[in-house]
């Protein structure tokens, strides 16, 4: 088992709404950010807690050296621990799917939702998804100073966010500045690419 994360090391959340508590956990090189669109409808039936995994966003001390799911999922479950809260439903994007399948053998989950979870890809395709991977992360480092400037433009507003988003020509300025800041700061990227999804198969 793992020892509970430092109070320094807590995670960075937003929290919004009022019921029964739901869980959101964002995919590598996001940021609680990624769920603003949809975080107001929930809010009208849960009490919405998004936290920042370890190693991105606001949550910058990634922990370990080399995490895993299960280092992720503790840091989520010790924020729950933190706020009081026992039973949850979940949903998890991309790595933070992964990483819910993780929190589902607490017990404490009500519901689960895997948007695009991960861990079904491996090989090949794996090698391909970390370069893309990659590319979106280091391209919003690039830009980051200057992306209010060049999200002002819809084309490439939808162009550079075609990896992270379905319908990228549909997000917000705005949006597109929150989405590619928040990857920018994500010092704990590479060590989570290498890390917590294995590269030999999928997860069981």
């Amino acid at each position: 088992t793992l020892a509970p994360m430092a109070p320094a090391q807590r995670l960075n959340f937003h929290r919004e709404g009022s019921g029964t508590p739901l869980v959101l956990v964002h995919g590598i090189g996001a940021t609680w950010q990624c769920w603003k669109p949809v975080i107001p409808a929930l809010a009208a039936r849960h009490d919405v807690i998004v936290p920042d995994l370890p190693g991105f966003g606001g949550s910058v001390s990634l922990g370990v050296a080399k995490p895993s799911l299960e280092h992720f999922a503790k840091s989520v479950l010790d924020l729950l621990d933190d706020l009081g809260i026992q039973d949850l439903h979940l949903a998890g994007n991309s790595m933070g799917g992964a990483v819910s399948t993780e929190l589902l053998k607490s017990g404490r989950v009500l519901s689960f939702t895997g948007v695009s979870p991960a861990g079904q890809t491996y090989g090949p395709y794996l090698t391909v998804t970390k370069v893309l991977l990659r590319g979106a992360y280091y391209g919003s480092r690039l830009i980051a100073p200057i992306a209010p400037l060049l999200m002002r433009i819809k084309p490439l507003r939808a162009a550079f966010l075609a990896q992270m988003l379905g319908k990228p020509w549909k997000v917000s300025q705005e949006h597109a500045v929150d989405l590619i800041r928040g990857c920018a700061v994500g010092r704990g990227f590479e060590p989570t690419l290498a890390h917590t999804i294995p590269g030999d198969r999928g997860i069981d």
